[in-house]
């Protein structure tokens, strides 16, 4: 398999969840929606983890409401933040069911990954999304099976590469999503990770004017 192939249908998708490792707070995709309904509405209990699907329309949903809610400034009432649930239709206890299953549903946060980012790039992001994945699929391979001494300073170096280049995690994430499901996204990164075809061998060289 070509190295263009593994970066546009093999980018290993960080795990939130192990980035975190060491690390108090990283401020980054679902690990800050998990909190982002600050002061919600009481909540029914919520739906069980290992059976729960969500609908893409409840993951667009949960991608629009976050947004929203995470653009508030502190100490916003609740009824606000009911109010911007109840426009997506999303009940409370949906919402920060699927907050909190996707630190552990890497699936799960794939999706919310490549809904949030959408389906437009510029050549300029997904450059960086192919310099970043060069680095970050031994990195983030090796993470899972570290022992725990070194996954701290793994998961610094995966989010150096990140900061490097510019990308959060859910950017990171929802690029390699969409590159695995849209053939004419992963046909332009691999255009763009394609070297610099040589010249060709056979032309003559140039003439020095006499």
């Amino acid at each position: 398999m070509t190295r263009l192939s593994r970066i546009a249908a093999n980018a290993v998708f960080i795990s939130a969840a192990a980035l975190m490792a060491g690390c108090s707070s990283s401020g980054d995709g679902d690990s800050a929606a998990a909190s982002s309904t600050r002061g919600a509405p009481a909540t029914a209990a919520q739906p069980s983890g290992a059976t729960q699907m969500y609908s893409d329309a409840q993951v667009q949903a949960f991608v629009a409401a976050r947004t929203e809610i995470q653009a508030l400034p502190p100490n916003t009432d609740q009824a606000r933040i009911g109010q911007i649930l109840s426009t997506h239709n999303l009940a409370p206890d949906v919402y920060n069911a699927i907050a909190t299953r996707a630190q552990t549903d890497q699936t799960l946060s794939n999706r919310i990954a490549a809904a949030s980012v959408g389906t437009e790039f510029t050549d300029a992001q997904l450059q960086s999304f192919i310099a970043a994945s060069t680095e970050i699929n031994p990195l983030s391979q090796s993470l899972s099976t570290a022992p725990a001494e070194q996954q701290p300073v793994i998961a610094a170096q995966i989010r150096s590469v990140l900061q490097t280049n510019n990308l959060s995690i859910e950017a990171y994430n929802g690029i390699a999503a969409q590159a695995q499901s849209d053939p004419a996204l992963a046909a332009r990164i691999n255009a763009l990770a394609a070297p610099a075809a040589p010249a060709d061998a056979t032309e003559p060289p140039a003439t020095t004017p006499q």
